[in-house]
């Protein structure tokens, strides 16, 4: 039976790996938040929708600050460049920069609108959007504040307790307290440790963004990304998920209390895993199933069985047994896994590899192989009788003169010299023939 791969979501329709690059466009995958072509969440993909207008200067000219997508309230131009200049370079809010889209990650990131909005939220019960709005209100009256520039003339920083000069921007908050300060680029959320965007942040004895407060309070939903307020939920590798949501990431079965897989974090049914994960055997190139055994080593798999388990030259079964492992695969010995020297063997070619006699071979001289080259020898059905008196062609250069006369001719025969020409088990010959040459007549005399 012809074994087929069925097309992941990961693919396009020419089996072409889909990124966020590539992505035709964020398209939702019903209750998941993550686009359904490249299976990554919005706030990876460009988009500048929830953009706000530029706050403006409080200076005398009035000019807008057309530079920054964001700025702090109420600073004027030499306070707002001050601010921007202690910040990393690329998390600066320029227009069209790489701070922008830093930015905007962040705003979806850390700020998720279904922690606030039911109508952001997939199939709540009444109950469900009660405590969300309570949860919400609550989150907002307790804990909610944002952070205010003010040019300081001494103190020491909250976070990395270095000093302030006369002079520095600080980041001041209501909720900590007058005496907590911070450096603009040390105002981070302490558990993502990425800078508060738009110096928005959640106080409950630390600073916190808004997805990881909210996380410090209820279970996160590891599949639809909305906090769980169900009376019941599912625990599986360290994180939660709605019951109804701990599913195959393909075919969407419920995996409660039943068999599964992980894969990146996301749970996978059997057979859905065994479609798009498994791994191919190195000898008879069939996947190797779920409940197979399984033999790995290297980059190379096999099936656990004599058949498959075997040693690359000889064939025989390695299960159990030591072996030499080498970058093209496993051999029993050393001496089935030694390459083949070219200074020392000959490649074989054989017309007819079928035929059990041979009355004709030609043996290629090959120069070009190093030590770690591999050859292709003929395997021969039987093995001819190699002693026999035989008439052998050279396909290299050879001298043209006879060595006993000066002449030359088209052909000559060898069987004077009778060159001890032996099998050996690598299927190579041990011996090179003689190269004198003598015709017959010259042999005679």
């Amino acid at each position: 039976m012809e074994n087929t791969k069925l097309q992941g979501p990961y693919e396009n329709k020419d089996n072409m790996k889909i990124t966020v690059e590539n992505c035709p466009g964020y398209e939702s995958q019903d209750w998941r938040k993550i686009c359904r072509h490249c299976q990554q969440h919005l706030r990876l993909h460009q988009t500048y929708e929830i953009i706000p207008p530029c706050h403006h200067s409080d200076d005398d000219s009035g000019c807008a600050v057309e530079e920054y997508a964001w700025v702090p309230a109420g600073l004027n131009l030499t306070q707002i460049q001050k601010y921007m200049s202690c910040l990393p370079d690329d998390k600066i809010p320029y227009v069209n920069s790489v701070g922008e889209k830093y930015r905007i990650k962040q705003l979806l990131f850390q700020l998720p609108p279904h922690d606030n909005e039911v109508r952001y939220c997939h199939e709540l019960g009444e109950d469900e959007k009660r405590e969300l709005r309570q949860f919400s209100s609550r989150r907002k009256k307790e804990a909610l504040g944002r952070g205010n520039v003010q040019t300081v003339v001494s103190g020491t920083c909250h976070k990395c307790r270095r000093p302030f000069t006369p002079g520095d921007s600080a980041v001041v908050t209501s909720r900590a307290g007058p005496n907590a300060l911070w450096h603009p680029a040390c105002f981070t959320c302490s558990v993502c440790g990425e800078l508060l965007v738009d110096l928005i942040y959640f106080w409950r004895g630390s600073l916190y963004c808004g997805r990881h407060h909210a996380e410090t309070l209820k279970p996160r939903c590891a599949a639809c990304d909305e906090i769980i307020f169900a009376d019941e939920c599912t625990e599986a590798e360290g994180r939660s998920w709605h019951m109804r949501h701990f599913c195959c990431h393909d075919c969407d079965k419920c995996l409660g209390g039943e068999r599964y897989l992980m894969k990146d974090g996301t749970p996978y049914c059997c057979s859905c895993f065994q479609i798009k994960f498994s791994d191919h055997c190195e000898t008879c190139r069939c996947p190797i199933a779920i409940e197979q055994g399984h033999m790995k080593y290297g980059t190379f798999h096999w099936h656990a069985t004599p058949e498959c388990f075997r040693c690359k030259s000889c064939k025989c079964s390695l299960l159990g047994k030591p072996f030499v492992g080498r970058a093209d695969g496993i051999y029993c010995s050393s001496s089935c896994s030694a390459p083949i020297r070219a200074e020392d063997y000959f490649i074989i070619s054989q017309e007819n590899a079928m035929q059990h006699s041979v009355s004709e071979m030609r043996l290629k001289r090959t120069s070009s192989l190093g030590r770690s080259d591999f050859m292709q020898i003929s395997r021969l059905s039987s093995m001819p009788d190699l002693s026999e008196r035989k008439t052998v062609k050279f396909d290299v250069p050879e001298p043209d003169d006879c060595s006993s006369c000066s002449s030359s001719e088209s052909e000559f025969d060898y069987s004077a010299y009778r060159p001890k020409i032996s099998y050996v088990q690598s299927e190579s010959f041990t011996q090179r023939p003689t190269k004198k040459k003598k015709h017959r007549k010259c042999i005679v005399s």
